[in-house]
């Protein structure tokens, strides 16, 4: 599998760049310098002059020649880079699709659906709205990056982390209302009966939820290995249950 660094280790050795930029154009500054008070009271001789157009010719190759090195390197990465995003720019729609269904609250097997109904099973001892406004957020955000996981846009990484950073936000969203959820129930907010059926629905609603959220990480860990960088987030902090 290909990689495509965009940060080199530094290589053993002086290249060309080195004797450039830490022997030619300093030795090159201080010849100069002498030279123009040697010619002040002087006509230079021929081989020193000889010497002058050597150097300047040199220094314009190296120029040009380092020029043409970088742009080389920059368009290679880019084709390295519009390579790797055409073999993986299937990954992140299972994962969005999945989401999506996942965090609507017209279907009764989602989280969301849950949290909506929790005020009533607590006497509202919880306030959802903003989280439920949040989920929506977070879901309008998943439907405009649909169209940029197609395999020629070039906006690919961009909405590939843009996708980790929503899975991310939901996640931590449920996990902290897990944690308000535990407290509660150490309260006694909850009716025996109530306590039973919200834990049979939470851990039910989790085992998606964590297999979502488990099959992006991997589709991550992929994606950022392939291009040799961190492109998405790759680390999930997984949904307790409620016990």
């Amino acid at each position: 599998m290909s990689h495509i660094g965009l940060v080199q280790a530094p290589k053993e050795g002086w290249g060309w760049q080195d004797w450039l930029t830490k022997v030619m154009l300093p030795v090159g500054a201080m010849a100069f310098a002498g030279l123009a008070l040697f010619e002040g009271n002087s006509r230079l001789p021929s081989w020193i002059e000889i010497l002058v157009g050597i150097y300047l010719a040199v220094g314009i190759v190296f120029g040009v020649l380092h020029t043409l090195r970088w742009r080389w390197a920059t368009a290679v990465g880019a084709m390295q880079r519009h390579k790797a995003s055409g073999r993986h720019h299937p990954r992140p729609r299972p994962g969005r699709k999945e989401f999506l269904e996942a965090s609507t609250t017209d279907n009764s097997d989602t989280l969301p659906y849950l949290l909506r109904g929790l005020p009533a099973l607590c006497g509202n001892a919880l306030e959802v709205d903003g989280q439920l406004q949040h989920i929506q957020t977070l879901r309008n955000w998943a439907t405009s990056i649909k169209g940029n996981f197609s395999r020629t846009n070039k906006h690919f990484t961009s909405s590939a982390e843009d996708f980790s950073r929503i899975l991310w936000e939901y996640n931590s969203l449920f996990i902290r209302r897990q944690r308000e959820l535990e407290v509660l129930i150490t309260q006694n907010k909850f009716s025996a009966d109530r306590l039973r059926d919200l834990k049979r629905d939470w851990n039910l609603r989790r085992e998606r939820h964590a297999a979502m959220t488990e099959q992006w990480r991997q589709s991550s860990r992929t994606i950022n290995t392939d291009f040799g960088t961190h492109v998405c987030g790759d680390f999930y902090e997984q949904l307790p249950s409620l016990e």
